[in-house]
């Protein structure tokens, strides 16, 4: 079964790249781990990150993907709302 992430945001990072901002729905998500957008268009995850609220106290998982470099590109091919299925390298 593969793991299940929902976007909830977009960051770039100057010299990081672009990462798509959300939680993990269920199962584990790994550097190496692909997700199949349209079953054309494979993404491979290169870092899996959190970010930190404390004024919340809540975390978000960041995903950060090879095939892409800026926020704009990461927005069209992965917006808000999208629920990925992750599936494992392994």
């Amino acid at each position: 079964m593969p793991a299940c992430f929902r976007v909830n945001s977009h960051l770039e990072i100057t010299d990081h790249g672009a990462f798509a901002i959300g939680e993990i729905e269920n199962g584990v998500i790994r550097i190496g781990d692909t997700v199949a957008l349209d079953g054309s268009t494979k993404l491979s995850i290169i870092a899996v990150e959190f970010a930190d609220d404390p004024a919340t106290r809540t975390s978000q998982v960041c995903l950060r993907f090879r095939e892409i470099d800026t926020t704009s590109e990461l927005m069209k091919l992965v917006p808000v709302g999208t629920l990925l299925e992750v599936a494992s390298a392994a």
